[in-house]
């Protein structure tokens, strides 16, 4: 599943994927794969990006099988 609000973020920040990578200790092409969704993007990268970006995880995040789950705990 093609990253899609992750690849319209980094455009936005004038990123290329080159950059992105590079900042994640990754090449070009694993990053690639993970935009176009052939390798799935751990939690620890989420993270990563989420600070390179300097956005948000609702902003950026996808799930690989499109449905969302939210955990709300009341304290």
């Amino acid at each position: 599943m093609v990253k899609q609000k992750l690849i319209n973020k980094r455009i936005a920040k004038n990123k290329t994927q080159e950059e992105i990578a590079f900042l994640l200790g990754i090449t070009q092409s694993q990053y690639s794969h993970r935009e176009s969704g052939i390798t799935k993007i751990t939690k620890s990268e989420w993270n990563a990006l989420i600070k390179i970006l300097d956005t948000n995880h609702e902003t950026i995040y996808e799930p690989e099988d499109g449905i969302y789950i939210y955990i709300y705990i009341k304290q």
